[in-house]
């Protein structure tokens, strides 16, 4: 890859809200690092959503447009 984005750096230095999604299948973006970006949001207001057996650029699964829902509703 020519470009690199330090994304564990950035998520440090920002305390909003976070909904991550990853695929548990994601051959490019081993979703144990999507796992440990989670793990470095500071924010109490994160939620993790596993696609599971999803690929990199598979499209959101049945259940997701539920979870969005949900995550804006807990929002402030």
């Amino acid at each position: 890859m020519k470009n690199r984005y330090d994304s564990l750096s950035k998520i440090c230095s920002y305390n909003g809200p976070v909904l991550l999604s990853h695929g548990t299948a994601d051959a490019l973006i081993p979703c144990s690092l999507g796992r440990k970006l989670f793990g470095a949001v500071s924010c109490s207001q994160k939620r993790f959503f596993a696609i599971e057996g999803g690929g990199h650029n598979d499209p959101e699964p049945p259940g997701y447009d539920a979870a969005l829902d949900e995550f804006f509703e807990s929002l402030p």
